[in-house]
């Protein structure tokens, strides 16, 4: 059993199932504000997105199956995450923008984004290729 976190605050439980060559993954939390959220797991090198929350009673729920490849079980944490909210990239570094410069990471340009607000470009780890076998 692993916690799942809003912030710093644990606000449920996911359980971690192999099923073969993949991890089934149940998740079960209390959300006290209203909107859409979604769960991501990171295991310190790669983060997943789970999926979207279902309401079901006074709870929210989630199950999903991820390839084993794509997750070390034995170092996980669970995050909610809210329609909106920018996901926390782990890994990441941010690179400024500076006018009449050359860009210094333009190899890593692909797994990049701009984040207007500072002028700065959000470089992510590269992930490896997307597996299109994940449930919703």
């Amino acid at each position: 059993m692993y916690q799942i976190f809003d912030d710093e605050t644990c606000v449920g439980s996911a359980e971690i199932q192999q099923e073969g060559l993949y991890y089934r993954i149940c998740c079960n939390c209390k959300i006290s504000v209203e909107g859409i959220h979604r769960i991501e797991v990171c295991d310190g090198e790669n983060t997943t997105d789970l999926g979207i929350c279902v309401p079901q009673g006074d709870q929210f729920t989630l199950m999903s199956r991820i390839p084993i490849k794509k997750l070390n079980a034995d170092n996980c944490r669970f995050s909610l995450v809210r329609q909106g909210q920018k996901q926390k990239k782990h890994n990441s570094r941010e690179v400024p923008v500076v006018t009449g410069k050359p860009f210094p990471a333009i190899d890593e340009l692909a797994s990049g984004y701009f984040r207007s607000e500072d002028s700065v470009i959000v470089i992510d780890p590269i992930q490896g290729p997307q597996d299109s076998d994940r449930s919703p």
